[in-house]
């Protein structure tokens, strides 16, 4: 892939891992647990949307920057 506009590019993977972090946050049940609710409510989620935050991340910390 050819990226024209690096700071497009840039500003659109930190769109993305701010999206799964919101959705991390989320799926581990927000920063206060109700009484009689699970633990983390949807573990799955949790996982794929925190393992996409991490490559997202390393992805900004060591991309290309023109």
């Amino acid at each position: 892939m050819k990226v024209t506009n690096w700071r497009n590019w840039y500003r659109t993977k930190i769109y993305v891992a701010i999206i799964c972090w919101l959705t991390t946050l989320a799926a581990i049940g927000g920063t206060e647990q109700a009484p009689g609710s699970p633990a983390i409510p949807y573990p799955r989620l949790a996982v794929a949307s925190g393992l996409m935050l991490i490559f997202v991340t390393i992805s900004l910390v060591t991309g290309r920057r023109e």
